[in-house]
């Protein structure tokens, strides 16, 4: 890949409500493509012969994303966002490597042999993530407790793979004894969505000591941190 590429972010905050009672917020961010070469060795499948080198470009995802924040009661803070990631920039094109050999169509079948045939990559599809939380600070001259909780969906987003063989009709059949592997049908499966809850309580004391206990909950993964902090 190119070692460097620029890229820009912007933004604007806006006070619709003295106070800061009521805030709106946008940002968009987007960088330059880096390009690369694709170098594909050892047992090269059939058909990628003469395609053993590639170019490719990738980046990050562009996104954008608008908000809205309240203070409806004094430590009080409601906020919700909707973010758009375009994870479809990631890289392009699909860089197919495996080549499968097998039966397709009806019962009993027909061999695709030779030549065997590749799969067929589809990008990530672009995604909408909406957020909400909220968050509650308290506060005295010796403390300082901060609650928080949010909830936001994580939608599917993964590059889907098609195993499939057209005959000279056009008929397209799925290519299925063997059928893919777990392994591959998991990697290439297209992801699944998750709903996310989130949340924490942070505390500062006299000044000098914090700690934060913090949790990431949903159907793919659960996390919990802790860490303390001591001001000399």
């Amino acid at each position: 890949l190119d070692r460097s590429t620029p890229g820009f972010l912007f933004g604007v905050h806006a006070y619709l409500l003295p106070d800061g009672k009521l805030t709106a917020g946008a940002v968009y961010r987007q960088t330059g493509k880096a390009n690369g070469t694709f170098v594909l060795g050892g047992d090269v499948p059939s058909p990628l012969l003469g395609k053993e080198t590639r170019a490719f470009s990738a980046r990050v995802p562009r996104d954008a994303a608008v908000g809205l924040a309240a203070q409806p009661l004094p430590g009080l803070t409601v906020a919700a966002e909707a973010q758009w990631i375009a994870y479809g920039d990631f890289i392009e094109p699909a860089l197919p490597t495996v080549s499968y050999r097998g039966l397709a169509g009806p019962f009993p079948g027909f061999p695709v042999v030779d030549p065997p045939i590749l799969a067929s990559l589809a990008p990530p599809r672009d995604v909408v993530v909406p957020r909400i939380g909220v968050e509650y600070v308290a506060s005295s001259a010796d403390l300082l407790l901060a609650f928080r909780l949010g909830y936001h969906r994580e939608p599917a987003r993964g590059v889907t793979a098609d195993l499939k063989y057209v005959d000279g009709a056009g008929n397209a059949y799925d290519v299925d004894n063997p059928p893919y592997s777990p392994s591959v049908r998991t990697v290439y499966d297209g992801g699944k969505g998750d709903d996310r809850f989130s949340g924490g309580l942070g505390a500062t004391v006299s000044r000098r000591l914090s700690f934060d206990l913090a949790f990431d909950l949903g159907r793919s993964s659960r996390v919990l941190s802790a860490s303390l902090f001591y001001r000399f």
